[in-house]
């Protein structure tokens, strides 16, 4: 009857199997006795940097939309007195 709704009930069993599974492996998980050298600590730097770096081309790229999805309420014509928003005020 409700298609999506069948869709979502298979979705919550297979979040609950794979939330099961996910805990059964974090508990039965042994130690490792591994060795970790400087140029995995410079690995992780290099690997957070170019992350930050990444977020800011992404945010630089949408940026005008990002801006004039919030401006947009600002910038409406009221209806009251056929003013614009806040853009006209002195």
């Amino acid at each position: 009857m409700f298609p999506r709704l069948e869709r979502y009930k298979k979705m919550s069993s297979n979040g609950c199997l794979i939330g099961a599974l996910s805990v059964l492996v974090i508990i039965t998980v042994t130690p490792l006795h591994a060795y970790l050298d400087p140029g995995a600590g410079s690995f992780l730097l290099q690997i957070f940097l170019g992350g930050l770096a990444g977020l800011a081309l992404l945010l630089k790229s949408y940026w005008r939309k990002i801006t004039a999805f919030f401006c947009a309420k600002n910038n409406r014509i009221d209806a009251k007195d056929g003013s614009e928003g806040e853009s006209s005020r002195s």
